[in-house]
């Protein structure tokens, strides 16, 4: 089930059974930056390989607490892959293309050199 609202990766110590607890900085974000309130829902993952849906409880002058209304084993990989083919550009235009693959979320890069044709 695809899931579409923030994420946070946070320490498996903040989730007791269903209930998740945040680490300041996060909370910080959710409160100030986010600006999310009760009843909102986001996507926790913790690196034990599970991603937990989690509705969050937030109380003025309290700590934020969520609880976890589903889970599901996270997937490591991607479920499309992408092969990107370019022409030879001049040096600049190499730079920018490498730059911005990198940064992207491809699988694997791989450089073709083909001779004139």
């Amino acid at each position: 089930m695809p899931w579409q609202c923030n994420v946070f990766f946070i320490d498996p110590k903040y989730i007791d059974g269903n209930d998740v607890s945040f680490p300041e900085n996060i909370e910080k974000q959710i409160r100030k930056v986010l600006r999310l309130e009760s009843s909102d829902a986001v996507v926790v993952l913790d690196n034990t390989g599970m991603t937990y849906l989690v509705e969050l409880q937030v109380k003025r002058g309290q700590a934020i607490k969520g609880i976890i209304v589903a889970k599901e084993p996270g997937r490591a990989e991607p479920c499309v892959g992408l092969r990107l083919c370019f022409s030879l550009s001049r040096k600049e235009k190499l730079e920018w293309i490498f730059r911005n693959v990198l940064k992207s979320v491809l699988q694997s890069f791989n450089l073709l050199f083909q001779a004139g044709v």
